[in-house]
Formats: C-alpha cells, sequence, structure tokens
C-alpha cells in the first residue's frame, strides 16, 4: 500500500510540475514577444506624454509580476508593486516633477 502511495504522490507531483513549466514556458514566450515589439510601440508614440503612457503600461505588462502556474486561484490582489512603477516614482521625486 505504501508503495502505491508513494507512486501516485510522485506522479501527482511529476504533473503539476510539467504544467507549471508549461504555464512558465508561455509567459515567457509572450514575454519575449512583448520585448520584440517594444521597439515598435516607442517608435509608434508621438509626443513625450504619450510616449510616457504606452511605455509605462507595455513595461508593466512585460516586466510585472506574473503568476507561478502552481496554484488554482490568482491571489493577487492588485496590492503588489512593479519594480517598473517603484523606479518611474523614483525618477520623477529626483527630477522634481
Amino acid at each position: 500500500m505504501l508503495v502505491f502511495a508513494s507512486m501516485a504522490y510522485f506522479l501527482i507531483l511529476a504533473a503539476r510540475n510539467y504544467m507549471a513549466h508549461r504555464h512558465n514556458a508561455i509567459v515567457n514566450k509572450h514575454r519575449q514577444n512583448s520585448l520584440v515589439t517594444y521597439r515598435a510601440l516607442v517608435e509608434a508614440a508621438g509626443d513625450a506624454v504619450n510616449r510616457d503612457i504606452i511605455l509605462a503600461k507595455a513595461a508593466d505588462s512585460i516586466f510585472g509580476q506574473q503568476t507561478t502556474g502552481f496554484t488554482k486561484h490568482d491571489s493577487d490582489d492588485g496590492k503588489a508593486l512593479s519594480m517598473v512603477n517603484v523606479g518611474a516614482g523614483a525618477l520623477k521625486r529626483e527630477d522634481g516633477n
């Protein structure tokens, strides 16, 4: 009985690791596609105000926090700060704006 329980446990563990790996591979592929189009967004934005807004949103989606794939329910309640937003806020304070 112990052998079958151990085999079932390791089978479930291997399946969850595989699913998490596939999830992370897809997320990384999406981030790669976002980075490829980042330059096109920079060139398409006209004035500096629009460019800052577009680039902030693009950078947040590229470098923002993603789920790991190990949990079924996403517990992100929007309270986590991304490093892009923190860095942009620090730069604005240094410039005096």
